[in-house]
């Protein structure tokens, strides 16, 4: 029943063995063991009970093994890179029971990033025998199998196949994947990015490195995202603000599952703000200079004349003006704006909600509580604790 919920969950095949190579239990209905695609490659390999096994399959394909008892676990396949053309199908261990592999096969095989993989190898672990193992352990007990067909097509692994879906160019693994990236936050497409972000090898860095690796990381990350979000027209100004308005939390962060959280936010911000951009393109010049003035004093009190006077215009015709091409208020645009910083410092930093409000120069913790609960439906108090409450869920 375990097996049956965990399989549903995430998609991935599992086969159950005994020591007299029966399978007990396999979740896509093969009966005999031999006939396994993997086979000729783990049945000679000694699965001993504890730290699950990762077997990598030309550089592609991956099996997750495990003993508990006289029992023997195989998780997978799942492929972390699809096949360029149906020559490159003979890298797939399916490639062994059949000379010819439908594109419905290929399909059928579940497409997910190592660290999704080995998220869920984990958790079956411990659904079924109660035990904890990090990921940093499972990635470390690997075993890379490499076949002649995968020697064979080696060559064909160059960088100008990057922007083609398929195999990753093995000059640049992380290529495809950002590149996917970078396109997805030039269209300023929020959804599509996050989704990609989580997925991808770049989230699964922070997992087995220290806090002070993790910061780097988070900085070299945050460099790809604004190349992507300058290409589409952000300018530095904004991208600053940007950058800032996350590497400052990244001090304060204890867990790596925070940092992947904190890359996915500012890929999502920098889609967001492409889109932005071109709304922004759409108003006049003082306009910009006057979204862009509250952006950079956030954590200053801000009023209507020190934003008309940075723009030149007379408090009067400033505040009509700015209502008639936004269609908000001036205040109504700060206090928006305020509240979406605060979100990130409830998300990222360990200060109060009293602490917060002051740093962002608001009069009074309530009236802070009572802004943030207008626009969000709850108070802050209540969006850390979803907050925190959907990280451990994850």
């Amino acid at each position: 029943m375990k097996m049956e919920f965990l399989t549903k969950y995430s998609d991935l095949p599992a086969t159950i063995v005994d020591d007299d190579n029966s399978i007990l239990w396999c979740s896509f209905n093969q009966v005999n063991f031999d006939a396994l695609p993997i086979f000729p490659y783990v049945k000679d390999l000694e699965i001993k009970e504890g730290l699950p096994k990762l077997l990598i399959f030309n550089r592609i394909e991956i099996h997750g093994l495990f003993r508990i008892g006289s029992y023997r676990f195989f998780i997978g396949p799942a492929i972390t890179a699809k096949p360029l053309t149906e020559i490159h199908y003979a890298l797939l261990s399916a490639s062994n029971c059949s000379q010819e592999i439908s594109l419905d096969t290929i399909r059928s095989i579940p497409f997910v990033s190592i660290c999704k993989f080995i998220q869920y190898l984990s958790l079956l672990c411990f659904t079924i025998d109660g035990k904890k193992y990090r990921t940093e352990d499972i990635l470390q007990n690997k075993i890379n199998v490499d076949t002649p067909a995968f020697d064979n097509l080696r060559s064909d692994f160059l960088p100008d196949d990057a922007d083609r879906p398929g195999l990753i160019p093995q000059s640049n693994p992380d290529l495809r994947e950002i590149s996917e990236i970078y396109n997805s936050i030039k269209a300023g497409n929020e959804e599509e990015v996050a989704k990609l972000i989580i997925d991808s090898s770049l989230a699964a860095k922070f997992k087995i490195a220290s806090k002070k690796e993790n910061s780097a990381i988070l900085g070299a990350a945050a460099t790809l995202l604004a190349k992507a979000a300058f290409d589409a027209g952000v300018g530095f100004d904004d991208i600053y603000v940007v950058i800032y308005s996350f590497i400052k939390y990244s001090g304060e962060i204890e867990d790596f599952t925070d940092y992947q959280v904190l890359l996915t936010n500012m890929a999502k911000t920098f889609a967001m703000r492409v889109k932005e951009e071109r709304q922004r393109q759409k108003y006049s010049l003082p306009i910009q200079k006057a979204i862009n003035y509250i952006e950079s004093h956030l954590h200053y009190s801000i009023n209507l004349a020190d934003v008309a006077n940075h723009v030149n215009l007379s408090r009067a015709y400033f505040s009509q003006y700015f209502s008639k091409q936004t269609g908000m208020t001036l205040q109504k645009c700060i206090l928006k704006m305020k509240i979406h910083e605060s979100e990130n410092m409830l998300r990222y930093t360990h200060q109060s909600v009293g602490e917060i409000s002051t740093s962002l120069a608001f009069c009074s913790q309530s009236y802070f509580t009572e802004v943030f609960k207008k626009i969000n439906g709850m108070t802050p108090a209540d969006f850390r604790k979803r907050y925190k409450q959907s990280i451990k869920s994850e």
